[in-house]
């Protein structure tokens, strides 16, 4: 079955980014009927992959599902009944009594945990519960709440997650953020040589990229390549700045920060 725009985004910053720093675990959260999940596992991402909802009738129906369409890669795929404040990140090397061991140490291990489906306010919870239940992993969230993107964002940048990706689609009249964010602010190293140097040591240097700090209105977001990028930027500054106008109304104080922060975005061509 063919994705949405929406879970096709979502679908191609994973495996881009899976690319870069090797997920060993994916947490397809809130998964419905696991179509993204399935997705990732047909286009053979290699990570772990676990399929979550706190509906048991659907997790029983993507378990069946999934035995059905990949039943070579049992061992890869994982179902799980939970909360998503609830997942059990440290004990992801064995779940439902199948072995999903990372051949990482421990220090460099990473999840991504996508989330998607909910809105902002939900996910803050979710984040800010896993990010105290487990201070020392490595953790990607990626998300696209389906409402409450500034509250998401402004807390996100309170609790000094960092960015690494994010970008507005449109799908049914409807305007999404997606965002990557991290709380792992360690400088990525993306080249490296090693040289002799002036005392005939051998030395090793590298540039190294840091995530960025989130912005709560955006920034990378509001670049676009094309006039069809253009057009749904500037239609969704609008919609957003006329929604906290209409809270201001009602004296407001979260919507006039809402509205300073928007009212300074600046949408520019990225080419």
């Amino acid at each position: 079955m063919k994705l949405s725009d929406r879970l096709g985004t979502i679908q191609s910053i994973a495996e881009q980014y899976h690319k870069q720093f090797e997920y060993d675990y994916i947490w397809d959260t809130c998964c419905d009927h696991g179509q993204l999940g399935a997705a990732l596992l047909k286009n053979g991402i290699s990570s772990q992959l676990f399929f979550v909802d706190i509906v048991p009738e659907l997790v029983a129906n993507v378990e069946l599902n999934l035995k059905q369409f990949f039943p070579n890669q049992t061992n890869q795929w994982h179902t799980l009944c939970e909360d998503v404040s609830s997942l059990p990140l440290d004990k992801a090397a064995n779940i439902n009594g199948k072995t999903a061991v990372s051949s990482k140490v421990a220090d460099d291990v990473r999840h991504l945990i996508i989330i998607a489906g909910v809105g902002g306010d939900l996910m803050i919870e979710f984040i800010t519960q896993l990010n105290n239940r487990f201070p020392n992993l490595s953790l990607d969230f990626l998300l696209c709440p389906v409402h409450h993107q500034f509250p998401l964002r402004k807390q996100l940048k309170e609790m000094e997650f960092r960015l690494r990706h994010e970008v507005v689609l449109e799908e049914n009249n409807r305007f999404y953020e997606v965002l990557l964010v991290t709380n792992d602010v360690k400088p990525t190293e993306t080249k490296h040589t090693k040289f002799m140097n002036s005392e005939g040591e051998f030395v090793t240097t590298g540039s190294s990229s840091q995530p960025k700090r989130i912005d709560v209105a955006g920034e990378a977001l509001w670049f676009y390549k094309t006039e069809n990028e253009k057009s749904i930027l500037e239609r969704y500054l609008i919609k957003t700045l006329t929604h906290y106008r209409r809270m201001q109304k009602g004296n407001n104080e979260f919507a006039n920060t809402a509205i300073a922060a928007y009212e300074s975005v600046k949408i520019e061509n990225d080419s």
